[in-house]
């Protein structure tokens, strides 16, 4: 990697895009970030990326100076991340807490695509600020035909609502479990922190500073029944967020 070779493409609200952002922050990694717009940006993305025709999704990095491109949210943290975050003896455990990661936040991107599809304020809330507001109560179907390729490119709907909910609140619970039990991963800061804290962003997402979204987009990425069963976790995820989380 050369100085400022890196593009990150991303969307702000979205959990696998902090997990990125927060690791080339916290390595101090020079990049340029540039938000992804649903539908309107997948002509720009497959520009970016070189990729005509094959699945496309962010956050995505791009490299100029060796033309690497990748889009998955771990593996954009391991290669501008030195071993402090990926330290060599925690990587199988890392590798397990971010899977487990990955299912709380697959589970919530369905029950956060169901509840946009029923609630006509939060589909404006999602449409890219380019739009005037007054014409936005207008183009909320764009909105929902964003939500229809969200869930059938992730297979959103193989599970019901009420196992998506079990399948985040069991993986909490493993999450939760290495963390009070003080599992070793989680004696010095790496990036376990990171994917642990981030599994927690479509159940409470971060306050301001941290997580500025429109309040609109708030209240349906909000899990409260599963929030409640894991007030300790968030407290824990705040706390680490205060601590490690450049504002």
């Amino acid at each position: 990697m050369q100085k400022e070779s890196i593009h990150l493409i991303g969307l702000h609200y979205s959990p696998w895009s902090e997990k990125a952002k927060w690791a080339l922050d916290y390595n101090k990694t020079p990049y340029h970030y540039s938000e992804h717009l649903l539908i309107f940006g997948m002509p720009v993305l497959r520009f970016q990326l070189k990729n005509f025709f094959g699945p496309i999704t962010v956050p995505a990095l791009v490299d100029s100076s060796n033309g690497k491109a990748m889009m998955d949210s771990y593996e954009i943290a391991k290669y501008t991340s030195s071993d402090v975050l990926f330290p060599k003896e925690h990587l199988e455990k890392i590798k397990l807490i971010n899977t487990y990661c990955e299912e709380v936040l697959d589970s919530g991107r369905a029950l956060l695509t169901d509840k946009i599809l029923h609630d006509p304020n939060a589909q404006e809330g999602f449409l890219p600020p380019f739009i005037p507001t007054f014409l936005k109560k207008f183009l909320k179907f764009l909105a929902r035909i964003g939500v229809y390729y969200i869930q059938q490119g992730f297979g959103s709907r193989t599970k019901s609502i009420e196992e998506h909910r079990k399948r985040m609140a069991d993986s909490l619970q493993k999450i939760q479990k290495l963390i009070t039990e003080k599992d070793p991963v989680f004696e010095k800061f790496n990036f376990a922190h990171i994917a642990a804290a981030c599994s927690l962003q479509l159940v409470d997402p971060p306050k301001p500073p941290y997580l500025k979204i429109d309040p609109r987009v708030r209240k349906v990425m909000e899990e409260p029944l599963i929030a409640k069963q894991f007030q300790g976790l968030i407290a824990w995820r705040d706390e680490l967020y205060r601590e490690q989380r450049l504002k």
